[in-house]
């Protein structure tokens, strides 16, 4: 009769741990479910408000600063700017990568949002396959394939980084792969 006490006991425990762990792992899932859909509606309404050209919404949307790489060469003038700084300047690299590449959103949303966010990539962001990632504790990764890859080329996503604040998720950051 004790060994068969102890089965039962054994089977219950073993049972209950089984049932908390479940529990457990669909509670962080409910929990990741919610802030993914979250940012799904985020990234909708930032696309939203762009190709509206929504001024005040986007301005809420954004960080102060938005990391851009590729507002550095958008236009000619940029571009010899950029030859000029590596040309002439000793670290021109760190001068880039931890000065520049930081756009103030009033000038990201005056000089470079309509450069970037065209109606043509407006539509491939709203329409191609995408990603959404989570990047540490309070921001997304949102990675869209841009170029599909094909023989001969490896395609290309564009990433768009997200950080959560009091007020919502804002816009940091865009970058290319590769």
């Amino acid at each position: 009769m004790g060994s068969y006490m102890k089965r039962i006991f054994l089977t219950l425990l073993i049972t209950a741990h089984i049932f908390s762990c479940y529990s457990q792992s669909h509670g962080q899932n409910q929990e990741e479910y919610v802030q993914n859909k979250e940012m799904l509606q985020n990234w909708q309404q930032f696309l939203a408000a762009i190709a509206q050209k929504d001024i005040p919404k986007i301005k809420t949307l954004l960080s102060d600063k938005i990391r851009c790489y590729e507002c550095l060469e958008n236009t000619p003038s940029e571009q010899k700017e950029m030859e000029y700084l590596r040309d002439s300047v000793e670290n021109w690299y760190d001068k880039i990568y931890n000065d520049l590449v930081y756009i103030p959103r009033d000038t990201f949303i005056n000089e470079d949002l309509e450069l970037i966010f065209t109606k043509e990539f407006i539509t491939i962001l709203s329409t191609h396959k995408t990603l959404f990632s989570r990047k540490e504790e309070n921001g997304y990764v949102v990675l869209v394939t841009t170029v599909v890859p094909v023989t001969g080329h490896e395609g290309m996503q564009h990433s768009f980084h997200f950080k959560k604040t009091k007020e919502g998720y804002r816009f940091e950051e865009i970058g290319t792969i590769p």
